[in-house]
């Protein structure tokens, strides 16, 4: 059986990120992202949807760089569920995207990329 793990979302940041550096000097950059749910006609649907999105290393440096709020940015990367305990003692579950690429997404290049979207809907119907 094979098993992947990727995911690729466009939105707008949130806020700018966050930076961090953990004990053993790897910088974190983590900030939220907006993406919306399309109906089959193109349009946007509902609420949007809020992901956190965690880099590590010289991606963090780059995501610091690069985004800001209300930036389009395309990330790229993979799922990643974690457990924690708040201060209070409650189990809780992360639901973050561990990005791999970033990239800032200028107008141009996002409606290049809603034209992408709507030539794999024609293919799907």
């Amino acid at each position: 059986m094979i098993s992947y793990n990727s995911c690729i979302f466009i939105g707008n940041a949130g806020r700018a990120p966050q930076v961090r550096t953990t004990a053993d000097g790897t910088e974190v950059a983590s900030f939220s992202l907006a993406v919306s749910t399309w109906k089959a006609d193109g349009e946007a649907k509902g609420e949007p949807i809020w992901l956190r999105i965690v880099a590590f290393g010289k991606l963090a440096d780059t995501v610091e760089k690069i985004v800001k709020k209300g930036s389009l940015i395309l990330v790229a990367g993979r799922l990643s569920l974690r457990d924690y305990t708040t201060k209070d003692g409650k189990e809780k579950t992360a639901i973050e995207i561990i990005a791999q690429t970033i990239q800032h997404l200028e107008k141009k290049q996002q409606e290049s990329a809603l034209d992408l979207d709507e030539v794999d809907r024609q293919m799907d119907e």
